[in-house]
């Protein structure tokens, strides 16, 4: 399954179990499966109707800068049976470093540091403002 963001992968690691399960029982591409994985294999399958119930409806960053250091944080709200959940994206950090630096320059790298992020690993941004 096409899973770049690893949201799946609460669903997906039973299916790695179970491959890794068949390589090691030596179980060639062309045979037949052996009740007890074929069991497991169908339990698996039944799970596929919680794919419908991923939500990532909202992602959010939040950046910060001061006199020593600046960063930025990303998470993702879930909202699931009107309950709503936080999860930990990402978080950087960085030193201010020895040169004197303004507010508005430090404000500026702490939206850099978010970017990367944003770019690289959550989400790509449809919209730049850099």
């Amino acid at each position: 399954m096409f899973n770049p963001k690893q949201f799946l992968a609460p669903l997906l690691i039973h299916e790695w179990i179970i491959m890794k399960d068949l390589w090691r029982g030596g179980v060639g591409w062309n045979e037949k499966l052996k009740d007890e994985h074929y069991k497991r294999w169908l339990q698996w399958t039944k799970l596929f109707y919680l794919i419908d119930e991923i939500r990532v409806p909202r992602s959010d960053v939040s950046t910060d800068a001061g006199d020593t250091a600046y960063g930025c944080v990303t998470y993702f709200r879930f909202d699931y049976d009107e309950i709503i959940h936080c999860a930990f994206g990402e978080a950087k950090g960085k030193v201010i470093p020895l040169q004197c630096l303004s507010t508005p320059r430090k404000e500026l790298e702490a939206a850099v540091l978010v970017n990367s992020i944003c770019e690289n690993r959550f989400f790509p941004m449809k919209r730049r403002f850099l």
